[in-house]
């Protein structure tokens, strides 16, 4: 009515009070005695989260719901805000373990100051985290505890992220003048903000400085990937994060590469292997987010020759164009005589061809072979992901268990 008696008055307090209200929201001192808007938050959450229910679940609906977990985020920044950005509006839970008991003096604590800091962190970095954290004198029991009760109601993981088990130097991202947000924000309750959190992230452990100071073996370790997929849920290996860099402006095309064929191809159709299917959607819906626009969906269809590389690529056109992914099929030649060579050297020769095709990669995303059955086995099998992964860009080893496309309506 207002509007309608005088438009310019109306119009003119409307302005004011919509300063005035962003004025006291970003200047006014923090609360002592509370905020009514978390308890109407609160209220509001737990009535939507109930009436989640995962019995109605549909694979139409999917998208990814990524438990991290992260041993020392002084060494995992460049990883989780590069997780931030593949959840694209899904779930997204950091989860850390740590080794000790709550019965030893003074481990409360630096529990709560842990906690406090990984809360700075998350929200110093800007990604949109959950934090959870469990105690276990034992790292695989941790692991496992923290994988079967992340999240909340229907709001659980579907994929699980583990870096991977290398023995190089680590960085200290956190001690680096550039790793961290710099900029200042232009309202002085932010600044305040900032300022806390900064303050908090020091409280973070210390990077272990020698291998022999590590607290998983590479059995537990290996048994830690054989439990998520015992568990049904989607598996990704981090490897060389430490040298991401996000895509900017450059005059040559810079690309995310997809390699959706495993080591030792089988006779199943691509469409029919969850693995290959999850390695396209997770390439997909890392290429929609803005901040990767710049870059190009590169998909590599492996062939031992020439001809059969052409049908290989034909196929492969066809399947992105039923998925509605924008991608460009490259066909690569295996190495002479790949299917006469010993395991070993299919391995170093696979890493050679993708070190070849890999000049203008920012992200590899690539086939995650199966463990092995018998625990003597382990150490082996590291070796190979060792050899397979080595020297590459930035490297995701991918397993699907789960189906996350649909061609039916």
């Amino acid at each position: 009515m207002a509007f309608v008696v005088n438009p310019v008055y109306a119009s003119t307090s409307f302005g004011i009070s919509v300063m005035l209200f962003i004025f006291i929201m970003f200047r006014t001192p923090g609360s002592s005695w509370g905020y009514i808007s978390q308890a109407l938050i609160f209220h509001q959450v737990r009535k939507y989260l109930l009436m989640l229910d995962t019995r109605k679940d549909h694979v139409k609906f999917w998208r990814p719901s990524i438990l991290f977990l992260c041993k020392n985020p002084r060494t995992c920044i460049p990883a989780i805000s590069f997780l931030n950005d593949m959840k694209k509006g899904g779930l997204y839970v950091i989860g850390t373990n740590i080794v000790g008991d709550l019965r030893e003096p003074g481990f409360v604590t630096k529990l709560e100051d842990q906690n406090m800091a990984w809360l700075s962190l998350v929200q110093l970095l800007g990604v949109k985290a959950f934090v959870e954290t469990t105690v276990d004198r034992d790292v695989r029991n941790g692991i496992q505890n923290l994988i079967m009760t992340a999240g909340l109601g229907g709001m659980t993981p579907n994929t699980v992220v583990i870096g991977f088990y290398d023995t190089s130097e680590s960085k200290d991202f956190i001690s680096e003048p550039d790793s961290l947000p710099s900029r200042r924000p232009l309202f002085s309750k932010l600044r305040r903000t900032q300022a806390d959190s900064r303050g908090h992230i020091d409280k973070l452990p210390e990077i272990e400085t020698h291998s022999n100071d590590r607290r998983i073996t590479v059995d537990s370790y290996i048994g830690v990937i054989k439990d998520v997929m015992s568990l049904r849920k989607n598996l990704c290996i981090l490897r060389h994060f430490h040298k991401l860099k996000r895509p900017s402006a450059s005059s040559s095309p810079l690309f995310i590469d997809v390699w959706p064929v495993p080591p030792h191809p089988t006779s199943t159709h691509i469409e029919d292997d969850t693995t290959s299917m999850f390695l396209l959607q997770l390439s997909c819906i890392l290429h929609m987010v803005g901040s990767w626009g710049g870059t190009r969906l590169r998909v590599m269809a492996t062939s031992p020759s020439q001809i059969l590389g052409e049908t290989e690529k034909v196929q492969l056109e066809g399947i992105l164009k039923i998925l509605r992914i924008e991608a460009h099929v490259q066909t690569v030649i295996l190495a002479e005589n790949f299917e006469n060579l010993t395991e070993s050297e299919k391995y170093q020769s696979l890493n050679r061809t993708m070190k070849d095709n890999s000049q203008n990669t920012v992200v590899t995303f690539m086939y995650l072979p199966r463990p092995p059955p018998e625990e003597g086995q382990n150490l082996e099998y590291l070796e190979k992901l060792t050899v397979l992964s080595e020297d590459l860009p930035p490297t995701l080893l991918v397993s699907g268990l789960s189906k996350v496309t649909t061609t039916e309506l």
